[in-house]
């Protein structure tokens, strides 16, 4: 489980949470240029580093709002999920720490899923907000819009590395006694 100290330092180098957090406590704006830049700070993040970043903002969003409806209640609990599966590697990858492959490659190939799953989350909750809180609503759905590219982005970059694992395993066919195989002489060109 997470500390609150290894939660701050995650809302502290994703920067995103914080704005968000800000924003909901009324110390700072949803302008058109804030709107803008979080879309931009989310969309240069990597996949994971993403999905991060708007969790831990759903997460703000769902505590504030957990007692009104069930559906925050359930995106509450699916971004602890999430933050709890990736944040502990997020911050040892942060501070260089040896990491296990296997492992980082275990939640990487959840990540597409993962955004998927709070995109849905994200979609539900924003029509509810629409009617209560307009500011959480637009955050909300400035989420979700991440959360779907992001998606994508993961989708690919697995099938991706997924390709490249299976070109690196495939066998060379032998060939010679025992093959189906003929070999043709090769030609010289001219």
């Amino acid at each position: 489980m997470l500390s609150n100290r290894d939660m701050a330092k995650l809302k502290t180098k994703l920067q995103v949470p914080m704005v968000i957090s800000d924003i909901l406590k009324g110390e700072e704006t949803l302008t058109d240029d804030v709107q803008y830049g979080l879309h931009e700070a989310i969309s240069d993040l990597q996949p994971d580093s993403a999905l991060l970043a708007i969790t831990m903002s759903a997460l703000a969003i769902a505590k504030i709002y957990s007692k009104a409806s069930p559906g925050m209640k359930v995106m509450g609990m699916e971004c602890d999920k999430i933050i709890e599966d990736y944040g502990t590697i997020w911050l040892q990858h942060a501070q260089n720490e040896t990491l296990d492959q296997e492992q980082i490659l275990d939640v990487l190939t959840h990540t597409p899923e993962d955004l998927e799953s709070i995109a849905e989350l994200l979609e539900v909750n924003a029509c509810f907000l629409r009617s209560k809180d307009k500011q959480a609503a637009a955050l909300c759905e400035i989420l979700l819009i991440q959360a779907q590219a992001h998606a994508l982005i993961a989708d690919e970059f697995m099938a991706m590395a997924n390709e490249v694992a299976a070109t690196k395993n495939a066998m060379p066919m032998p060939v010679g006694t025992g093959s189906n195989i003929i070999q043709f002489p090769m030609q010289a060109r001219a």
